[in-house]
């Protein structure tokens, strides 16, 4: 079970016309969370319908996330010396 913030205290409810504009903020002020830290931190203070699919139109359709999302998880370990 998912826990959220809201459960313990009072959340503002955000209406659908304006929570795509209020998760792009986030995602700009916070410098591009993951989709699990926006809603995290969306969950903390805020609560609205269908959060979840906004969290990922939002994610999907800025540029910032998409690159950083393709980044590859792991990477080659490089040396300067030339090979003998």
């Amino acid at each position: 079970m998912a826990f959220s913030l809201c459960e313990t205290r009072e959340c503002l409810v955000v209406p659908r016309s304006v929570l795509d504009g209020l998760l792009t903020a986030l995602q700009i002020q916070f410098s591009h969370p993951s989709k699990y830290q926006t809603k995290h931190l969306f969950s903390g203070y805020f609560f609205a319908l269908d959060v979840d699919k906004a969290i990922d139109l939002v994610s999907s359709s800025c540029h910032i996330c998409e690159t950083v999302k393709s980044t590859p998880k792991h990477f080659q370990p490089q040396s300067s010396e030339e090979a003998s």
